[in-house]
């Protein structure tokens, strides 16, 4: 698991370790908050992990799907997924067990 704020160190260049890292990656779980919404990077990574059709996992914080999915700037592959609320989280973490346990045994 890779998690940016705790990952990077000190000295790291953020976009070759975010570049590498989504390519290593098997899935996207990403925090949408309103304030989210309006950071340039949060679309950019979502992008890039689309384009290299990864799972991408969207839990909203201070917003709802139906808020979400009906911006006019949200992008259409987003708008099919099933999202979570942050109250919800467990039952991802409950998924993502399940997935890595299975990669485990393959």
């Amino acid at each position: 698991m890779f998690l940016d704020a705790f990952d990077i160190a000190h000295g790291d260049d953020f976009n070759i370790r975010i570049r590498r890292e989504s390519s290593e990656c098997s899935e996207l779980l990403v925090l949408l908050t309103p304030w989210a919404l309006k950071r340039p990077f949060v679309w950019i990574e979502l992008g890039a992990l689309w384009g290299k059709a990864k799972r991408i996992v969207v839990a909203f914080h201070g917003l709802n799907p139906s808020q979400f999915a009906s911006r006019v700037s949200t992008p259409s592959f987003l708008k099919v997924i099933d999202m979570i609320n942050i109250n919800d989280i467990e039952s991802y973490f409950r998924q993502l067990r399940g997935r890595v346990k299975e990669a485990k045994s393959s």
